[in-house]
């Protein structure tokens, strides 16, 4: 299965799921993201906040059965294609957001040679934050806690 089929393939998935959920929606946009990662934007007004649930717990699920369907297909260019369900562009404004918090940190960190905790985050969260900290001079980051109270701590070095 080629990357046009599989990506045609998931979004009528998703759109039989919506509908079997009862889920008001207007579209599911699909876009490439230029780093190979294809998302998938549900635009929805109504329930919308059903979709994204608590801290985008809803939404980290319909992700995970997202990443399943495409791992039970197999392409015929043998590399795996990435595939991020988003709606009404939470999850793109929540990386934004994150990349932001983290540079903010990172210059007080820089600044004060102190490390400092962010909050408690998701795993996703937190790859977000480790991957846009490799790219500030001066500072590291690891995870720390358990569970749901997993944070990430930003280093000087």
């Amino acid at each position: 299965m080629n990357k046009q089929e599989e990506k045609k393939q998931i979004q009528e998935r998703l759109r039989e799921m919506l509908l079997a959920m009862n889920i008001d929606f207007e579209s599911i946009d699909t876009k490439d993201d230029g780093i190979g990662i294809e998302r998938f934007n549900i635009v929805s007004s109504r329930d919308a906040k059903i979709l994204i649930g608590l801290r985008g717990e809803h939404l980290q699920a319909l992700n995970a059965l997202i990443k399943q369907m495409s791992s039970a297909n197999e392409r015929e260019e043998g590399d795996p294609q990435t595939y991020i369900v988003d709606v009404n562009d939470y999850q793109k404004e929540l990386i934004e957001r994150l990349r932001n918090q983290t540079k903010i940190i990172a210059e007080r960190v820089k600044l004060f040679k102190k490390e400092m905790s962010l909050p408690p985050m998701s795993a996703y969260e937190r790859m977000i934050v480790h991957s846009t900290a490799t790219t500030i001079e001066g500072v590291e980051t690891r995870s720390e806690g358990e569970g749901r109270e997993r944070c990430v701590v930003v280093c000087p070095f």
